[in-house]
This record gives C-alpha cells, sequence and structure tokens, in this order.
C-alpha cells in the first residue's frame, strides 16, 4: 500500500536517487526491497527484520539471490542482513547499532533509514539511534586526530631521507657533553630567566611548547625547540611570535606526526 503526499518538506535534503548507506527497517514481503534497487543507487544497504516468520515468507516474493547479486562486492556495494529473534527493544538496538558503528563514516553522516510499513517499534529504534548518535559523533575528535597525524607521518617520512631532517638515535649513541635546561611554560619561568641567561653559553637550552616566546623575548635564542602537539593550534601559537624568521635559526625536536607546517617554519627538523 502507498500514501501520497501533497508536498515535500524544505528540509529535505535531494540525494538525486543516489545513496550511501540506506538502512531498511523490516523486509516484509520483500518486494520493497527490489523496487528500491530497481529506481535508486545504493552503496551500502543494510537491512533489519526482527519478525523470522516474515523473513522466511519473503523467499516466496523475493529473489534474495539477485539483491545480494546486485549489491555485490565486485561491484563495489555491499549489503548486510541483520536477522534478530527477539522481542526486547534494547537487544534489538544494541544490536543493530554494533552494525551501525562499524561503517563509520557512512553512519552517522551519510545514513538515510527507511521504516517500511511505518512500525512504531522501529521508529522507536530510529529515535533512539538518533539520540545515541551525538555521544557517537562527540567522539569522532580521536578520529579525526588520529587521520591527520597517519597524513602527516606519510609526509613527514618522506622528509626524513633529506639533508635538513634528521631521525634521533637511540639513547646509547646520543650524548651532549653538557647540562641541559628544559624551558617549560610555568610560574617559575620568569623568575629564572636571568639564570637562563647567566649559563646559556655553558649549556644547551631547549624550549617546550609555548616557552618559546617567553624565552625568545627576553633575548634568549635556544639551542633546540621541542614540540610534541600535532594539533595545528601550535601554528597559531608560533605564528603569535610576530617575527617568525628567528625560527630559521632554532633546530626543531618534533614527533613524526607534528603538522608539516610547523616542520617547514625551523632550521632544521629532528625527528623523534
Amino acid at each position: 500500500m502507498y500514501s501520497q503526499i501533497d508536498s515535500l518538506n524544505p528540509s529535505i535534503i535531494n540525494h538525486g536517487g543516489k545513496y550511501d548507506f540506506l538502512v531498511v527497517m523490516g523486509v516484509g514481503l520483500g518486494l520493497h526491497i527490489s523496487e528500491i534497487l530497481d529506481t535508486l543507487e545504493v552503496q551500502n544497504l543494510l537491512i533489519l527484520e526482527t519478525d523470522f516468520e516474515l523473513l522466511t515468507l519473503s523467499c516466496f516474493f523475493t529473489d534474495w539471490q539477485d539483491i545480494y547479486e546486485r549489491q555485490a562486492e565486485n561491484k563495489k556495494k555491499s549489503i548486510t542482513l541483520v536477522a534478530i529473534n527477539s522481542k526486547n527493544l534494547d537487544v534489538e538496538h544494541g544490536s543493530l547499532w554494533n552494525e551501525l558503528i562499524k561503517r563509520a563514516p557512512h553512519f552517522p553522516y551519510n545514513t538515510v533509514f527507511y521504516n517500511h510499513g511505518r512500525h512504531h517499534k522501529y521508529g522507536d529504534l530510529i529515535r533512539k539511534i538518533k539520540n545515541d548518535q551525538k555521544m557517537f559523533m562527540s567522539l569522532w575528535g580521536f578520529y579525526d586526530d588520529e587521520t591527520a597525524q597517519y597524513n602527516n607521518i606519510i609526509y613527514n617520512l618522506t622528509k626524513i631521507v633529506q639533508p635538513e631532517s634528521y631521525l634521533i638515535p637511540a639513547q646509547a649513541s646520543f650524548k651532549w657533553n653538557m647540562p641541559v635546561i628544559v624551558c617549560g611554560t610555568g610560574p617559575s619561568l620568569d623568575s629564572r630567566i636571568a639564570q637562563i641567561k647567566s649559563m646559556q653559553d655553558n649549556c644547551i637550552v631547549i624550549t617546550a611548547g609555548t616557552s618559546l616566546m617567553p624565552i625568545l623575548r627576553n633575548g634568549i635564542v635556544p639551542d633546540f625547540h621541542l614540540e610534541l602537539e600535532s594539533d595545528y593550534s601550535v601554528i597559531h601559537s608560533l605564528n603569535a611570535l610576530g617575527d617568525s624568521s628567528i625560527l630559521k635559526k632554532i633546530p626543531l625536536i618534533t614527533g613524526v606526526q607534528s603538522t608539516p607546517s610547523i616542520t617547514n617554519m625551523f632550521k632544521d627538523v629532528l625527528f623523534l
């Protein structure tokens, strides 16, 4: 059975007949699934059914082999059937949720839910998933950070073979024959400036993070600068120096995951 509407809600996004990830809630007789694939281009299809009798009945009306062949991997598509023999909403939600989160970033950004038959149970499932995805999306900062670091590593590994970049050797073969002062940003730094100035010719001065600004402001050029953060906020901190040409006199010690925008600002780069 079909119902018609007079007009579309203007907030509805027009996908142009192409769907990255379509979740069909309810098999029914399966006829609607065949029609969906006849009229729409679906990249990834997930079907949920919680009534095994309906799933069995659909085999008499729907050619499931044809459906699976149309969504075959060799066509760069996918199809998943989630069959749950349970009437417990929490069990159904948990089983479906575990399948959805495997498909990031298709879920939640490019996911469309189709509630076949407008079942209240599936409506409750969709609302529960909608509430839970807020928490799921809040964790994406970790995913974004990892992706950015991988990109940085790929670029930086190509730089290591260049003359101006080095890998710091193992501890046993890497020694300094003089004292080392590592400056961090803390309340005691300002009171130690005069002491650092008096010792800078007889020791190695290393600034870490935002301690670089007060050290440079007091006329001290460190022997090395250390940055371990891969976040782009480090770039803003370095740009706040005003005249960044001074950085070309300072070797940088940093992790191989650091953004190339930082490594290009300094004299040399020593990757940890």
